[in-house]
């Protein structure tokens, strides 16, 4: 993936497992002039806070980070809509299949057999409520890139 067709700020998103920080930590590592930001090293989740996840973006000009800085307040989701319109930024769906989806939780040290209803479920609800709430039915307007993690391809 050639980092020229991206702007300067650049947001994966995706369920949890779908390979965000994958991709994030390969596309810096092919040379990418984008600084990684992990997400969840500057999540406040005993707050739920995105004040030091928004001062770690402003330390740079150009970055990579594997997740929307945006939680489930309506401040948050207007303070990301803001800053996304305020901003050169890109986002990038990660898409995978939900069989390899699946097969890729197994491996994950908190993954339970008795909660794959659950999981199936996470996994409808976002790729269908959550991105038609936050990536399409909202001023970002689906202007989104999609890649999927199951070829490790991007999408047309």
């Amino acid at each position: 993936m050639l980092e020229e067709n991206f702007k300067h700020k650049v947001f994966v998103t995706g369920v949890f497992g779908s390979g965000k920080t994958y991709f994030c930590q390969n596309f810096v590592e092919e040379g990418g002039s984008h600084q990684y930001i992990a997400f969840d090293m500057h999540y406040d989740y005993s707050g739920k806070t995105l004040d030091s996840v928004y001062d770690e973006m402003e330390k740079h000009d150009k970055f990579i980070i594997d997740a929307l800085p945006r939680n489930d307040t309506r401040e948050g989701g207007e303070r990301f809509i803001d800053y996304y319109l305020k901003n050169q930024c890109t986002i990038i769906l990660i898409k995978c299949n939900l069989d390899t989806w699946l097969d890729r939780l197994c491996s994950k040290v908190w993954y339970r057999q008795q909660d794959q209803d659950h999981y199936e479920k996470c996994y409808e609800e976002f790729y269908n409520e959550w991105v038609d709430d936050v990536l399409i039915n909202s001023p970002i307007e689906g202007k989104i890139a999609i890649h999927d993690s199951s070829t490790n391809q991007p999408e047309v």
